[in-house]
């Protein structure tokens, strides 16, 4: 009895054994190939694209600002709401994975007419 207890131990240590060699022989995959796959992705619908050395992400399109007249009221807008929210699901997505500050930068063309302070506020 004591033998047949012993040979199922040493039967379940065997299989132990060769599930361990079998595991160490697969590839391991590496954490950034899927992060940087998954951007790969969200660059491909055209609106966003990654500086993968700086980590700066640039709007490539869909964000632009309706026109706004000189001393109109300050209410900027975009020119096509559903495609600026597109743009700015992208860079959720983005900043999901890595959960780092955020700096937006925006830079316009000042506007001709009105007042310098009306720009600045705008």
């Amino acid at each position: 009895q004591k033998a047949a207890g012993v040979e199922r131990e040493m039967s379940q240590l065997a299989r132990r054994l060769e599930e361990t060699e079998r595991k160490r022989g697969e590839p391991v995959g590496a954490p950034a190939a899927g992060i940087f796959g998954t951007i790969r992705g969200i660059e491909r619908r055209g609106r966003v694209r990654m500086n993968r050395q700086s980590g700066e992400l640039e709007v490539t399109r869909g964000v632009e600002f309706a026109v706004v007249k000189a001393g109109g009221p300050i209410a900027p807008e975009f020119r096509d709401g559903e495609v600026a929210a597109q743009v700015l699901e992208d860079i959720a997505e983005v900043w999901k994975m890595f959960e780092g500050i955020v700096d937006i930068q925006l830079l316009s063309k000042p506007g001709r007419g009105g007042k310098a302070d009306f720009w600045e506020r705008l």
